[in-house]
């Protein structure tokens, strides 16, 4: 497969994207979505993309604000300007390839976005690993490992993996306004989920999917919520590719 690395200029800032790209003739494109603290080269994306490729389907990722090789900072990473990036790389892909089939796999965080946006990604079939339906508990008990006091007493707290995050307080009370609880997603999506996950509690997941009913679920035993144990990446884009039927 083929890697390129380009740049889509928006009103507010660029937003650093890769493509992966089939050898042969594109007939589908999977948008994919990195996790909060991750970045376009995700492992996991890769290895979907691994797979997507030799079937003729490209993978377009990006970077979300304060992520990767974004160009921006901390006071761009909004939820507001996350979906926005979301979206305009969804413009992108029905642009660049109009008559391709639509597919988006995002994570964790990315899901949660995902959801936001959902209904102006009806044309995408769409799978969420890990989605953060829960996002400001799991910003609290599990990336900063605090409390809603403790953290605006503090007003910002480093976190993240590869690049580094000094997360404003006022981010945290943005997620507060952007609850999937109150998020009607009405398209069919399928849900890969960990029985092992303590960051995103199965039981969230099943009471999600309880409240809508096109979302179907996949439970992988025995996983938590990055998937990194021996096999277990590789079942997740086994669920993935048998629900878009690549």
């Amino acid at each position: 497969m083929k890697e390129e690395y380009f740049n889509i200029k928006t009103g507010r800032y660029p937003v650093s994207c890769k493509l992966y790209k089939p050898e042969q003739d594109i007939r589908g494109i999977v948008l994919g979505v990195h996790g909060f603290g991750g970045d376009k080269e995700s492992s996991a994306l890769r290895a979907l993309a691994g797979h997507c490729t030799g079937k003729g389907v490209a993978l377009m990722c990006f970077d979300f604000p304060a992520h990767g090789k974004s160009e921006t900072s901390e006071r761009d990473l909004t939820v507001a300007n996350c979906m926005s990036d979301l979206l305009a790389a969804a413009d992108w892909c029905r642009a660049e390839y109009p008559d391709a089939e639509k597919y988006l796999f995002a994570t964790s965080f990315g899901g949660y976005i995902t959801l936001l946006c959902s209904r102006e990604l009806s044309d995408f079939n769409i799978v969420l690993r890990a989605p953060a339906v829960t996002m400001p508990e799991h910003i609290l008990t599990d990336l900063l490992k605090t409390t809603p006091e403790d953290f605006k007493r503090r007003k910002t707290i480093t976190c993240g993996f590869e690049r580094k995050i000094d997360l404003p307080y006022e981010f945290y009370g943005e997620l507060q306004k952007y609850r999937i609880s109150e998020c009607r997603c009405d398209q069919p999506l399928l849900i890969i989920h960990g029985s092992e996950d303590d960051t995103v509690p199965p039981y969230d997941i099943v009471s999600f999917c309880g409240s809508h009913k096109n979302a179907a679920l996949r439970i992988i035993d025995g996983a938590d919520h990055r998937f990194k144990n021996p096999g277990e990446i590789e079942k997740v884009i086994a669920a993935a590719v048998s629900y878009w039927g690549i």
